[in-house]
């Protein structure tokens, strides 16, 4: 299952194709390539592996406060009752890539990127699992980051209504 995105960045075209190769649904690999087009030639810039037994994401960020392309790589994994999320925020010079922030299964994870803020709610597997066993709703959590010059901080996590 392919998945790629174009992002013009410092006059030339930053390419992402990444792969998920897999048997079934539970045993997957991913590898995502980024290219960088220029003048009519591309060339391979880098090379990554991203969580296993996922499928593969992009969401490409604002240029804020850096001189770097920065996107998120997600995906979701199947085998629970919830499917769990993970997420790597990836930072691109134009010829390495670097991880700068990482987050892997997050139960019933959902991720929202708005300008310098990320959100992501998501529910704790022990709470889910009691409050099944109790036939009552558990508490969802949502956790704000800010987007930095070093990756992302931490602003707040706290329980929502269900």
């Amino acid at each position: 299952m392919p998945a790629a995105f174009a992002f013009p960045w410092k006059g030339q075209m930053v390419i992402g194709a990444g792969y998920t190769l897999g048997w079934t649904d539970f045993d997957r690999q991913n590898v995502v390539a980024v290219f960088v087009s220029n003048g009519g030639k591309s060339h391979l810039a880098a090379v990554t592996n991203f969580v296993p037994r996922t499928d593969l994401h992009y969401e490409m960020l604002p240029q804020i406060a850096w001189d770097d392309l920065r996107f998120f790589i997600y995906g979701n994994r199947l085998g629970k009752s919830q499917e769990r999320l993970s997420v790597i925020l990836y930072s691109f010079d134009g010829q390495n890539l670097r991880q700068l922030w990482e987050s892997q299964d997050i139960y019933d994870g959902e991720m929202d990127v708005q300008n310098d803020k990320v959100t992501i709610r998501y529910l704790k597997e022990d709470e889910y699992v009691q409050a099944v066993a109790r036939k009552s709703h558990p508490p969802r959590h949502l956790a704000t980051y800010r987007l930095t010059a070093a990756g992302t901080q931490l602003l707040d996590d706290h329980e929502i209504p269900f």
